[in-house]
């Protein structure tokens, strides 16, 4: 909206519901933890995987919205094309001159981020399930892997459920339907995550592992936990 908000019970709400939103969009980058195991080097990759990957989602994150915010103003995000998606990379490509091949280059840029988008969101996915089969609460076909340890099965698994959410969301309705359901799927299976890194530590902290996070970055993250209960 082009009108400033009132720090009313429907303001915070807004406020809450553009965190949950933000929330969703960037705890995704704790993927990168999935592959500890086909890491080269676990003790020092899984580190790096971790830290680099939410660098540069706080960079990105600062930079969208302030190249967008300075160089169309509010008017500008408020453009029918801005807010539904369609005419993204026709403004980044304003952005660089207008050039109608630099246009076209964000274009296909876009779908190319839409598919990895999709193939990185079922790859940890598919780790997720993996590891619930070894731990013995999925079926047992899951754990399989191939030669270079990544669990096939439990991928087209991943693929065929997907396809099941695709047919689901054929139209509008049932986009939001699938998208408000994976929504709040994701941030209660976060809130527990969160919460089992403490009962780890208590219940098995002598167990050696390739990382180890430092105790007080277990309680941050357990607080963190419930800021993530406040959003749903």
């Amino acid at each position: 909206s082009g009108v400033d908000g009132a720090w009313t019970l429907g303001g915070w709400t807004l406020f809450l519901g553009g965190l949950y939103i933000a929330a969703w969009s960037t705890y995704g980058f704790e993927t990168a933890v999935c592959y500890t195991r086909e890491l080269k080097n676990p003790k020092t990759d899984t580190f790096k995987a971790i830290f680099f990957s939410g660098l540069l989602c706080c960079l990105f994150f600062f930079l969208v919205p302030f190249a967008f915010q300075g160089v169309l103003g509010t008017s500008g995000m408020l453009a029918p094309g801005i807010v539904d998606g369609t005419g993204v990379a026709e403004a980044l490509g304003g952005f660089l001159g207008g050039n109608k091949a630099i246009t076209q280059i964000f274009v296909i840029l876009m779908i190319l981020a839409l598919f990895l988008a999709i193939m990185t969101a079922m790859a940890g996915s598919s780790r997720t399930l993996y590891q619930g089969s070894k731990d013995g609460w999925l079926p047992r076909y899951l754990s399989h892997t191939n030669s270079h340890g990544a669990p096939t099965r439990a991928m087209w698994t991943d693929f065929g459920f997907n396809l099941i959410l695709l047919a689901l969301a054929s139209d509008l309705t049932g986009y939001f339907w699938v998208l408000a359901i994976s929504n709040v799927g994701y941030i209660i299976f976060n809130f527990l995550n969160l919460n089992a890194g403490w009962i780890h530590r208590v219940d098995s902290g002598h167990v050696a592992r390739p990382w180890k996070a430092p105790t007080f970055l277990i309680g941050l993250n357990t607080v963190l936990a419930f800021v993530n209960a406040l959003f749903l």
